[in-house]
Formats: C-alpha cells, sequence, structure tokens
C-alpha cells in the first residue's frame, strides 16, 4: 500500500515538473518585445540583401508616433506584434522587421531580401 502511494506521488510529481517545464520553455519563445519608443524617428538605410533587382541605399524611412510610417513608395502604417516584430502594411503589402542591438532589420514584402537600418 505504501508503495503504491508513493508510486501516485512520485508520477504527479513528475507531470507537474514535466507542466512546469513546458510553461517555462513555451513562455520564454518570443524575444524581447520592441517598445514603440524604440523604433520611432528616422532610419537610414545602410545595408541590403536582395536576390535581384537593385535597391538605392542611403534612403529613410520615419515612423511616426501615430502608427504612420514614410517610406520611398509612400506613406503606410506600423504595428508592433505579439512576437515583438514590427509590422509594415503599405497599400496592402505587408513588410516585417525587427531591431537587434541598434540595427533594423526589414524583410522585404516579396522575400527576396532583407534592408538593414540605422538610425539617423
Amino acid at each position: 500500500m505504501a508503495h503504491s502511494a508513493a508510486r501516485r506521488n512520485y508520477r504527479r510529481l513528475m507531470a507537474l515538473l514535466l507542466l512546469t517545464a513546458a510553461t517555462l520553455i513555451f513562455s520564454g519563445c518570443g524575444g524581447p518585445v520592441l517598445k514603440e519608443q524604440e523604433l520611432e524617428g528616422k532610419w537610414v538605410a545602410v545595408g541590403r540583401d536582395t536576390a535581384g533587382g537593385r535597391r538605392d541605399i542611403g534612403f529613410v524611412i520615419e515612423f511616426f508616433p501615430d502608427k504612420t510610417v514614410s517610406l520611398p513608395a509612400g506613406k503606410g502604417t506600423w504595428t508592433i506584434l505579439g512576437d515583438g516584430r514590427v509590422e509594415i502594411e503599405i497599400r496592402k503589402t505587408r513588410m516585417f522587421g525587427s531591431i537587434q542591438e541598434d540595427t533594423l532589420t526589414i524583410t522585404m514584402a516579396d522575400e527576396t531580401g532583407v534592408l538593414y537600418f540605422k538610425r539617423q
């Protein structure tokens, strides 16, 4: 009888440990959450990694507090997603980006390249 109770307690403990480990793993999946103040302002393109086509480097994009963004192609909107990335939408086209250290990286809408920006 005591052996059966010990085994039952052991199984409960293992299930609790497994549940705790899973919770910790899944709650830590996202990177640091981007704050609006980190994004707002002017950013200048300093590099590109594209598969075809020519993209001028040195153009400026600007993120405004009212969630609009000014790009060479026109005005759009931006939103910070739950996973910490920024979503930029212009004329029903979406691009996604993130900031690591002091570099803003934006994946082009057609996923054929990546643009790198530094704060101006």
